[in-house]
Order: C-alpha cells, then structure tokens, then sequence
C-alpha cells in the first residue's frame, strides 16, 4: 500500500497507519512515516520508552523519514517480522527496515545476545534523501525527560544540523543519503550507501 506524505504529516496519525513490530515480550508501534511511537521494555507491561502515540508533544519517539515531500509503501519482509518500509522522494528513494532481535533458547544458552532491541537499519537506494533522526524517549509515560549527549557515531552530513527544542534533550538531525549508481552494472543499484561528510 502506497501513500503521500510530508514531513509534517498530521500529528496523530490514524491508528491504521502504524505496523507492529515485536520480540514475543514487547512490541513497538511504527507509523507510516517512519516513527517509533510506542514502545515499552522489557515487557508488555512495562512502561513506555515511547509514547508518542498516547502524548505526541511530551511522550516521546524515534523518527526516521525523509524531509519534504515523499511517499511510502510497507510490506513485512516473507516469513518475519520485519517491517519495511521505503519512501520515495522527488529526489531519490530509500528504505526504513524495522525489527525487534529474537534469539532461540539454544543462542541464548550459548552466545551472549541483548534480551531486547530495537533495529532500524536505513539504505539509500537511488537518488540523495535528505532525512530527519530524531531520537526523543520520555521513559515512564513522558514523565522523565532523560538528558542526551551527542557521541558522533555517525558523521554529520551538512553543517546546519540541528538540535530540536524539546525539553529533555531529544536529538534531531538531518542527514544526505546519497546512493550513486555505476553504469553498465547489472542487478540495480548498489548497497555502499553513505553519509557525506
């Protein structure tokens, strides 16, 4: 299923519009546009580490989506629970792949795997994106704003990132996903995506 968007799409999206992904303990609501509006850990009945979904102001989220205008289509990867979803802008194309890790009792017992993550893995796939991070988990229902620091894991890829207003200290950045393709390969186009500097 396809559909239009902007980056400053409605503030509460229609409960349809989110995906559910999940590791048999927890589970996490993923809207159409790329937010991560609900989660709570370790288990169902935990409190939230995100509840936008409830408080779009003070509960809290992790959004990856292009800026601007742009378009989604989802599909769980076959056979997973693997949430996929690509956005298509004027400009090029990406992908959003969601999952919480699930290990076998037979892993657990013999390598050491986290009890519970969250992956979001982003891809360009043709074209340049410019995406908006913005990371903003209020634990316990919005009612702790934890304090953030920038570690510079990823490489900034303009110098007019910035720092979103929210009390707490959430995150934000934008970043250029630029995927270049060689001529004359055959398959369509390639994995290297990268962050300029």
């Amino acid at each position: 299923m396809s559909s239009s968007r902007t980056s400053g799409s409605a503030i509460y999206p229609p409960i349809d519009d989110y995906a559910l992904i999940g590791d048999c303990r927890s589970a996490g609501l993923v809207s159409r546009d790329g937010s991560l509006d609900w989660l709570c850990l370790p288990r169902f009945d935990s409190p939230s580490i995100f509840a936008a979904v409830l408080d779009a102001k003070n509960g809290g989220r992790f959004l990856v989506r292009p800026l601007g205008e742009f378009r989604t289509e989802r599909r769980y990867l076959t056979n997973t629970n693997v949430l996929e979803t690509v956005f298509r802008t004027p400009t090029g194309a990406c992908v959003l792949r969601d999952l919480m890790s699930v290990s076998s009792e037979v892993d657990k017992r013999t390598h050491l795997t986290p009890e519970h993550e969250v992956l979001r893995e982003l891809e360009g796939l043709e074209g340049e994106v410019e995406v908006e991070i913005l990371y903003d988990p209020r634990p316990d229902y919005g009612r702790v704003r934890p304090l953030l620091e920038e570690r510079g894991a990823l490489r900034q890829g303009r110098e007019d990132l910035r720092r979103r207003g929210h009390r707490g200290g959430g995150l934000a950045k934008a970043y250029e996903i630029e995927q270049r393709l060689d001529e004359g390969t055959q398959g369509g186009p390639r994995t290297d995506s990268h962050v300029p500097a």
